[in-house]
């Protein structure tokens, strides 16, 4: 599926589906549950089937929260169903939210460093040494600021030489 087959915050890798029992609903809180749901920031879809008063919800679980849903049904006068059934359901959907936020968040590392002892090693070890006592939201701007300064200590070295190389000849 496309990026844009979906409402804005919700991303397809992150998307899950939520089947909730409901119970003390009638058609005035249906309509107000799905349309506060609907509204909310992360939902795709959702959905009411009122033969088996089930409440149908996918959403973004980086962007929205199975607490955040109950919490608009209790707010509509709604109630969740507290059988066995789906009290299980909502322990795993509660347990996969959070490693969905959890995973979103992680930084990937990779073993495939460069070896110790490498030009491209000792110039990041440099550079870390600079670095150091420096913010990592800051690092990206001294990194560009270091180039620049390379680039520049550069340029210098290349002038003296032309003017050494013209005065010479």
């Amino acid at each position: 599926m496309s990026k844009f087959e979906h409402k804005v915050g919700v991303s397809e890798v992150n998307l899950v589906v939520r089947y909730l029992k409901l119970t003390n609903v009638d058609g005035t809180k249906v309509d107000a549950i799905l349309h506060d749901i609907d509204t909310t920031f992360g939902v795709n879809k959702v959905s009411f089937e009122y033969e088996k008063q089930t409440l149908h919800v996918s959403y973004d679980a980086t962007h929205c929260s199975l607490q955040s849903i109950k919490n608009t049904i209790k707010i509509n006068g709604a109630d969740i169903s507290y059988d066995w059934w789906t009290n299980f359901k909502e322990g795993y959907y509660e347990f996969v939210d959070k490693n969905i936020r959890e995973n979103a968040k992680h930084k990937p590392w990779s073993c495939h460093a460069s070896p110790p002892g490498s030009a491209k090693s000792k110039k990041s070890r440099d550079k870390k040494k600079l670095v150091c006592i420096i913010n990592r939201s800051q690092r990206k701007n001294v990194y560009s600021i270091i180039d620049v300064l390379v680039g520049f200590v550069s340029l210098v070295i290349c002038l003296e030489e032309g003017v050494q190389g013209s005065v010479s000849a």
